[in-house]
């Protein structure tokens, strides 16, 4: 629960320049007095000021103001409106329609090259992918945004997309990268005045503290959030600085306590129509009650919560109301309704953190600090110039000139290079220097165009490790990385020239044979078993004898590749099944294709 709290502070930091009751009152005043595209932009400045106050308002100004700029042609109109139009759908807890109308208005801003608009729109692009719980793609929108405001230069726009990568990075539980964005955000609030980004930057801060298991800082940091956010009267930033203080209690054990501030929280989002920050309070509270043994309130509270998270399509608040109303069964003694829950929490979990995503977001992260660190040179390398320029006559200008000449040509070089070693970096398990899943995927997809040529088959052999963990749970992981280490460097020598091997995860390996029919895969699987049960292992003052147990398949006919690794996959489960230390051949598929 923790973990995302902060995700709804982030609204916030969007709304903080909401306009006060008098602005409102002095627009609609205005309205009736102007005409095109005054009356656009009056328009859109309405639908902003109702988002939080009445989204439904917010999308009733938008559609005037749509309408409007398209009689008129006035595109820059229309991409605002759409913008608009995807807030206001936004506040609703409507992410599929919001997501929509802001993909619409960034085409249209890209089109008219609208770089305050474009970064804007990749803003609110990336806080809606946040909230549905899908962070690389949140990353990937919010990066974009950074480049563009940093080189704009709008230092409040740059806090803001600073600290909601910080919870991108908070939610995965990278916390050290989410301080560090945290305190540059904070920097820069506190140096520009801004009162509402500094209690949000704050309260972030807090949350990385209790997720490091440091409460006492924590609850220093929550204060201090608090204390500004009822200086300038902000309800949204007072509701969640009152929820975490509650967590705190929570885990300290002061029940009542936490309880008494988290009622608080949840009395001010209903206040406010905080769908999302009601969805959080209220399992919030259902855990309170769950520690208190108050069963009953618990399913009460925990079972609302997860029902405004479905509506609104806030994955993470729905793995949390799965969690805990797995642990509810589970106390009442319904274990197979405890089970049901604790399978769709995993579902959930599984859909936010996965590999594949975990990946992209590092890349990411790698090609913005990459591009940031080439932005910083070139400006460097300009104002550099610009003052030589100042100082030196013709000629010595001329010869500066050639430097920087060859000076970028060195910096194309080292890029291409930079790239090269990120593409290997990519390729490569870190552990046992062996290519990784990718690479040799996508060298056994080419061997699959290269068979629908000349239908020459090829063979994959699926291997692991027997007893694994039992070597690690006796010996350490040490000497478990130790051995992974050891048989990948055996493995490597013992294959052909023309063979690859990966290591597929964990203790697992996957060779690829080209050109190798089912008898020759046999063949070399059963000479590899053989070599390495023959084999004694060093790690330290340890001697080990390993065994593995291989799977074969062979490609011979038109077939999906993940069909063929899976038959692989069958023959080594049936092998470990049987006993191990064994080359099992995977059953055929005798279907017609």
């Amino acid at each position: 629960m923790r973990r995302y709290l902060h995700c709804f502070i982030a609204m916030l930091l969007f709304s903080s320049f909401l306009f006060s009751a008098e602005k409102i009152e002095e627009l609609e005043k205005k309205l009736p007095t102007v005409s095109g595209k005054e009356k656009v932009e009056v328009l859109d400045e309405l639908a902003r000021a109702y988002r939080e106050i009445s989204p439904q308002k917010t999308l009733e100004y938008s559609k005037e103001a749509l309408e409007l700029s398209q009689k008129l042609g006035y595109r820059k109109g229309k991409a605002l409106s759409l913008h608009n139009f995807g807030s206001g759908y936004y506040y609703l807890g409507n992410y599929e329609m919001a997501l929509e109308y802001d993909l619409k208005s960034l085409e249209i801003r890209k089109q008219i090259g609208d770089k305050n608009g474009i970064a804007a729109s990749f803003y609110n692009i990336g806080r809606i992918y946040v909230d549905l719980g899908n962070y690389d793609k949140a990353l990937e929108y919010y990066l974009e945004s950074l480049k563009m405001r940093e080189i704009i230069g709008n230092r409040k726009d740059v806090a803001s997309t600073l600290n909601d990568i910080g919870i991108i990075y908070d939610n995965l539980g990278k916390y050290d990268k989410a301080l560090e964005y945290y305190l540059q955000s904070l920097k820069i609030r506190e140096m520009i005045g801004d009162k509402d980004g500094t209690a949000a930057s704050l309260n972030n801060i807090g949350i990385v503290y209790d997720n490091m298991d440091n409460s006492n800082r924590a609850l220093e940091y929550y204060l201090k959030s608090l204390k500004i956010y009822e200086e300038i009267e902000n309800k949204k930033g007072i509701a969640a600085s009152l929820n975490n203080i509650g967590l705190v209690y929570r885990i300290s054990g002061d029940y009542k306590k936490a309880l008494e501030y988290q009622l608080k929280s949840l009395k001010i989002e209903k206040e406010i129509g905080n769908k999302y920050g009601l969805a959080i309070s209220l399992n919030n509270i259902g855990s309170i009650y769950l520690e208190l043994r108050n069963y009953d309130e618990a399913f009460s509270y925990v079972n609302q919560g997860l029902n405004l998270a479905k509506e609104i399509g806030a994955k993470i608040s729905i793995q949390d109301s799965y969690r805990h109303l797995s642990k509810l069964y589970s106390k009442k003694g319904n274990y197979k309704k405890a089970f049901e829950y604790y399978r769709l929490y995993s579902e959930v979990k599984d859909s936010i953190y996965t590999e594949e995503g975990s990946k992209r977001i590092a890349e990411m992260q790698t090609k913005y600090e990459t591009e940031k660190k080439e932005r910083e040179i070139e400006l460097l390398k300009k104002d550099r110039i610009i003052e030589q320029s100042r100082k030196r006559m013709f000629i010595f200008l001329l010869i500066i000139t050639l430097s920087i000449i060859v000076f970028l040509v060195y910096l194309y070089r080292l890029k291409i290079k930079m790239n090269e070693k990120l593409d290997l970096l990519s390729r490569t398990d870190p552990l046992t220097k062996l290519p990784n899943r990718r690479d040799i995927l996508e060298k056994i997809r080419m061997e699959k165009i290269r068979f629908e040529r000349s239908k020459k088959p090829f063979v994959l052999v699926l291997c692991d490790i027997d007893g694994f963990k039992k070597l690690n749970d006796k010996y350490g992981h040490n000497v478990g990385d130790s051995i992974l280490i050891s048989i990948s460097n055996l493995m490597r020598k013992s294959i052909r020239m023309q063979d690859f091997i990966c290591r597929w995860g964990g203790e697992e390996f996957l060779f690829f044979l080209p050109e190798t029919n089912l008898e020759g895969g046999i063949i070399s699987a059963e000479k590899l078993r053989e070599k390495i049960a023959n084999s004694i292992y060093h790690s330290g003052k340890h001697k080990l004898l390993i065994h593995m147990t291989f799977g074969v398949s062979v490609y011979d006919k038109i077939m999906d590749i993940n069909d063929c690794i899976k038959q692989a996959d069958n023959a080594l489960y049936e092998g470990k099944k049987s006993g191990g230390n064994q080359v099992v051949v995977a059953k055929r598929d005798t279907r017609k294709k």
